[in-house]
């Protein structure tokens, strides 16, 4: 298109254009019929389409023709698809109609005046349809762009990335998104071909690090990792775990992690790990540990870093996913502290962790690896309990939750915690088991502490997690209890020995008065829990009777009422506590008569 003429000749080669009328040229031209021809030229065959042959036309010294292409005098430049403005040109040559503008997309000029386009509702851009076998092409120019001129491809190539991927994730036929079939030579293959090849060519320039470290919105964020992944499952050169072994390479060889862009990171690496996970196809090489480990240790060391904890939590739980992770057995120090660290800066998802903790167990064969998890966890809620150690509301009420759903129980829907997503697991998380064997004093203590609620409250839920921390532990509790009464009868005995022995109105004191407010208020907190779990199985549609104190301990407990009554009138005004005693009496006698009913007709 725009064939050149010289003045002294009138020679020009017509490539790809058209002409109307009939055709008088010679070599397979087609000439206008009654063209207009001025300078005392004669047009002979003007711009044509050739089959072969050149169509020529003869001028002398240059002149303006109109068919479907004009001659302008000169140099003899040929404009297609142009109109006549009326004026004629000079032999100086000036051209008749102006080019269009710069800033108008080439796309636009193959629209016309009259006809009706559609347009994006978002960003307004002309919709265009084109062909697979287009697509196809335009991919296959853009892979030639970027590997013979990679420097000037670096800056489109986000933008090529997200759109190939994009190409690559649609399938031509329904029936290919179930049977995984590429039909070879569509679009979708050759988009797949394109990230191979461009992420082979320029994995040595840290393209892996720079996809990681990108900024990306959560739909786009799974399509294009998901791509990624199917697009390296079969690649041998380039394998599922060469992103990630790049990415964790370039990270531990940095004295500091970068504190900008590591949240990011993770989020990205935790998604794309993710992604390989979802086809079951290709997995992870055992490799990735030693280097996993060495990133982990660094990132305990400046953990107030990362903007949000679930990512990394993320990333946790698609590490113990690797197969081989068993052999590996150092990596349980760094995890463990990376999720003590997550408790203790932000909420954390309860999904997430109860994930966590079932993996480590189903992953790990040894005991002592299985409660590793576990017990440092446990230990956290401890000294959160015993006000050593900070931890928000959220993540508190998530432990609790945690041992509850191990031992059988649970808090419920609250305010506080949010479990919707959560699914039921089919292994234990071993959390109970840690609090059984070291922890059950301890939990005795805080329940039974008087100025526990006055010092837990904080936050927008100072109200409410006092009293749901308390009634979740007395849960665990009072299904231990409950659990041991079945083999023993007299276990509840090792947690309540005082139960049979109430003080006599001769051995009564301030001391005694004292002990006795704190006994009353720990069995009405441990008939609680009772009552909790018997509502929350209910809820569940499987019921079950949870009683850690026997009905014929009636008489006790009416002798340790009995001892408050009495004392009332004269310890009352020692203290706040003996002031209560008498409303805790009677919210005693409220819970008891309500424990009763709810185990009527229950065995024993």
């Amino acid at each position: 298109v725009g064939s050149r003429t010289t003045a002294a000749t009138g020679v020009a080669a017509g490539i790809g254009t058209r002409s109307t009328g009939p055709a008088t040229g010679d070599i397979g031209s087609r000439t206008a019929a009654g063209a207009r021809t001025t300078g005392g030229g004669k047009a002979t065959g003007a711009i044509t389409k050739s089959s072969g042959g050149a169509g020529s036309a003869v001028g002398g010294g240059g002149g303006t023709i109109k068919a479907s292409g004009e001659v302008r005098g000169g140099d003899g430049n040929e404009d297609v698809n142009s109109k006549e403005d009326g004026s004629k040109n000079s032999d100086t040559g000036s051209p008749s109609s102006s080019p269009p503008p710069s800033s108008m997309k080439q796309s636009s000029l193959r629209v016309g005046d009259e006809c009706m386009t559609y347009s994006c509702l978002e960003c307004g851009e002309v919709i265009e349809e084109f062909s697979n076998e287009d697509l196809g092409m335009c991919i296959i120019i853009l892979s030639t762009f970027v590997h013979r001129k990679p420097v000037l491809a670096a800056p489109l190539l986000p933008r090529m990335l997200h759109t190939v991927a994009r190409v690559s994730g649609s399938e031509l036929y329904s029936w290919q998104y179930t049977t995984g079939v590429h039909l070879p030579g569509s679009a979708t293959s050759i988009a797949g071909q394109f990230l191979r090849c461009v992420l082979h060519q320029l994995a040595p320039n840290h393209i892996f690090y720079q996809i990681f470290i990108t900024r990306i919105e959560e739909p786009k964020r799974v399509k294009l990792f998901r791509t990624l992944a199917q697009a390296l499952v079969d690649f041998n050169e380039l394998n599922s775990s060469a992103p990630v072994q790049l990415l964790l390479e370039n990270l531990n060889e940095r004295k500091e992690l970068p504190a900008d862009t590591l949240t990011i990171a993770i989020t990205n690496l935790a998604c794309y790990m993710e992604c390989v996970y979802q086809d079951g196809v290709a997995s992870f090489s055992t490799s990735l540990f030693p280097l996993f480990e060495t990133f982990l240790r660094k990132l305990t060391l400046c953990f107030n870093i990362l903007e949000d904890v679930n990512p990394l939590i993320r990333l946790l739980c698609a590490l113990f996913r690797i197969p081989g992770v068993v052999g590996h057995k150092s990596i349980l120090d760094p995890v463990s502290k990376s999720v003590v660290f997550a408790l203790r800066k932000a909420p954390v998802k309860y999904s997430l962790v109860a994930d966590l903790c079932f993996l480590c167990c189903r992953s790990f064969q040894r005991e002592r690896d299985k409660l590793y998890l576990a017990r440092m966890m446990v230990l956290e809620l401890v000294q959160a309990l015993k006000f050593k150690v900070s931890l928000p509301d959220t993540n508190l009420v998530l432990l609790v939750q945690l041992i509850l759903q191990d031992n059988g129980g649970g808090l419920g829907p609250n305010p506080v915690l949010d479990t919707s997503g959560a699914t039921t697991p089919d292994s234990s998380s071993l959390l109970a088991e840690c609090v059984r064997a070291s922890y059950l004093n301890d939990i005795i203590d805080f329940i039974a502490d008087v100025h526990t609620l006055t010092k837990i409250k904080s936050g927008l839920n100072q109200d409410t997690i006092g009293g749901l921390l308390k009634a979740g532990l007395s849960q665990y509790l009072a299904l231990e209890i409950s659990r041991g009464s079945t083999r023993d009868s007299r276990f509840f005995n090792k947690f309540l020995p005082w139960l049979n022995s109430p003080p006599t109105t001769v051995q009564q004191g301030p001391k005694e008065f004292l002990e006795c407010v704190g006994h009353i208020r720990l069995l009405s907190w441990l008939l609680v829990g009772s009552l909790m779990h018997t509502c929350h199985r209910s809820s569940t549609g499987t019921p079950t009777n949870c009683m850690p104190v026997p009905p014929d301990a009636s008489c006790h407990i009416a002798d340790h009422i009995q001892v408050i009554l009495a004392g009332f009138p004269e310890q009352s005004k020692a203290s706040v506590v003996n002031m209560s005693s008498l409303f805790l009496a009677f919210i005693l006698s409220q819970v008891w008569t309500v424990y009763l009913e709810q185990n009527a007709g229950s065995p024993g």
